[in-house]
Formats: structure tokens, sequence, C-alpha cells
């Protein structure tokens, strides 16, 4: 623009040599000059000068409207953002609300079969422990009476062990016994019949206690070998009842988790219902608050564009006038 008045200005100039050349060959004479066409040049110029200063203020003036305009659509722009934004809080808040008292249900119904679990768990262990204390009393008792009786048996052993040597040994003591009784013997005869019999006596004893210790450890033998063996019986009895019992439990546990699982199911489809129907208690004022919105921020969008346009046209007129 400024470069076209420019030209205009250029083709003024060369119009009014023209005239002052022309006006120089025309014959002199009384007439005289028109007064202040010297000065025509000049006075043109400063009007365009002043026409351009002029339409710079207007230009500047228009920019600084348009900056303060666009501030102010920014301004407006984030107050509807942040409207837009507490709707959208708001309506998340509501279904938040709605998910937390679900799963409030969920972790109560969690809760209770872990309590049910372990209850179950605390009743079988119970049984395990009473059924093996009364196994364990009846292995006792059959122990207890298989003991006694091996101890009788080797105490009639023993009993019998000991007449038998008494029958063996018994001539022996009868005849040294009757001699020392019934025939007169000389001291030292007396004394030689009094040495073997007590020798006799000694080692029928000895080998009474021979033959006890022998049956006693064979008693003390069969006596552990019976422990071992209902030792063995109970712990094999209690690896039946704990696999039945771990069994039960695990069984017990998978209906648990199954009941949970379609309850976790169920409330998630309830929850979803729920959620829906705050959605759509809420959707019509919701939705029209945000239909309402989005014009307002396209509008607004729309005045900030043009307006950016605008001020870039102006930037680039400013630019184009200083040259």
């Amino acid at each position: 623009m400024m470069g076209k008045r420019k030209i205009v200005l250029l083709l003024i100039l060369i119009l009014l040599s023209g005239i002052t050349v022309f006006s120089a060959r025309m014959p002199h004479g009384n007439t005289s000059p028109e007064p202040g066409t010297g000065n025509l040049e000049q006075r043109i110029e400063d009007e365009l000068d002043f026409e351009v200063e002029m339409e710079t203020e207007l230009i500047e003036a228009r920019k600084d409207s348009i900056k303060r305009q666009l501030s102010l659509l920014e301004k407006q722009q984030k107050m509807y953002l942040q409207k837009k934004q507490d709707i959208e809080s708001h309506i998340e808040e509501i279904l938040n609300n709605v998910r937390e008292e679900y799963q409030q249900k969920i972790d109560e119904k969690h809760q209770e079969m872990l309590k049910e679990l372990k209850t179950f768990e605390d009743k079988k262990l119970q049984e395990v422990r009473e059924k093996l204390l009364v196994k364990k009393e009846v292995f006792g008792s059959k122990l207890e009476k298989m003991v006694s009786r091996l101890k009788q048996e080797t105490l009639n052993k023993l009993m019998g062990y000991r007449q038998d040597i008494t029958n063996q040994y018994y001539p022996d003591i009868l005849n040294y016994k009757l001699k020392l009784e019934i025939i007169e013997l000389t001291p030292e005869e007396k004394e030689d019949y009094e040495n073997k019999l007590r020798e006799i006596e000694a080692k029928k004893e000895r080998l009474f206690k021979q033959k006890e210790e022998e049956l006693n450890q064979e008693l003390q033998n069969r006596i552990k070998s019976l422990e071992k063996e209902f030792h063995s019986k109970l712990m094999a009895y209690q690896t039946l009842i704990n696999q039945e019992t771990r069994k039960q439990i695990e069984k017990k546990r998978t209906e648990l988790e199954t009941d949970f699982k379609d309850y976790v199911d169920r409330q998630q489809k309830l929850m979803e219902e729920a959620m829906e129907l705050k959605l759509e208690e809420n959707r019509d004022k919701s939705l029209k608050e945000l239909s309402s919105i989005k014009k307002v921020l396209e509008k607004i969008n729309q005045q900030y564009s043009n307006l950016k346009r605008e001020l870039a046209d102006l930037e680039k007129k400013g630019s184009e006038g200083g040259k």
C-alpha cells in the first residue's frame, strides 16, 4: 500500500514538473504566476505523509485492540475449559462413588469368604487332631497289652528256666546237703562239701542272671519293634487323614472361590447398571451444558483464529509501510 502511494506521488511530481516547464515556455507579459504554485509539491507530500502517519497510528491502535480481544478470548477459553472439566470431574466423582460402593461390597464378601474358609480349615484340623489322639490311644492300649503279654511271657520263660536249672542241679545239691546233714564228716570234708554246694548255687544263680538278661534284651527288642510298628501305622493313618482333609479343604476353597467369582460378576453387572442409571440422571443436564460449552468454545476459537490472522496481516502491512 505504501509503495502504491509513492508511485502516485511520483506521478503527481512529474505532472507538476510538466506544468512548470509549460509555464516557463509561455510568453512573458504583464501576467504574473499564480501565488503559491511553487509550494504545491511540498503541500502534497506533507499531506501524504500525514495520511501515512494517521494510517500507521490506526494500524497500531487496531493491533492493540486485537491483542486485548485475544487476551479476553484466552481468559474466556480457560474459563469454559475449566467449567467443562468441572462438569466431567463431577460426573467422574459420581461414578467413582458408585464404584466404591460396589467395591466395598466385594471386599466385604471376600473377607467373609476368607473367614468361612478359615473356620472350615480350623474345624477340619481340629478333627484331624482328635482322630489322631483317638487312634494314638487305641494303638497305645494295644501296645500296652502286647507289652504286658510279652513281659508275662518273658517272666514265664525265666521262671521255667529257673525251674529247669533247679531241676538240673537238684540231685547234686541234695546229695551235698544230705552228706552235710547225715554223715559225720571231718572239718576238711565238711568245708569241701560246703564249698561245692556254694559253687553249685553260685553257678545256678549266674546261669539264671545270664538267662534273665538275655530274655530282657529280647523283650526290649520286641517292644521297640512293636513301638516302631505302631508308630508307622500311626504315621500312615495321619498321612491318610491329612490327605483327605486337604482334599476337603481344597474342595471347600474351590466352592467358595466359585461362589465369590459369581458374586463379583453379579456385582459388576449391578455396578454397570447403577453407573448407567447415574449417567442417565445427569446426562440431560450435563450433555446440555457440555454442548453449550462446546459451541461457545468453537465460537471463541473461530474468533481467536480470525483475530490472529488479522493481527498477522496488520503486522505485515506495518512492516511493508516502514519500507
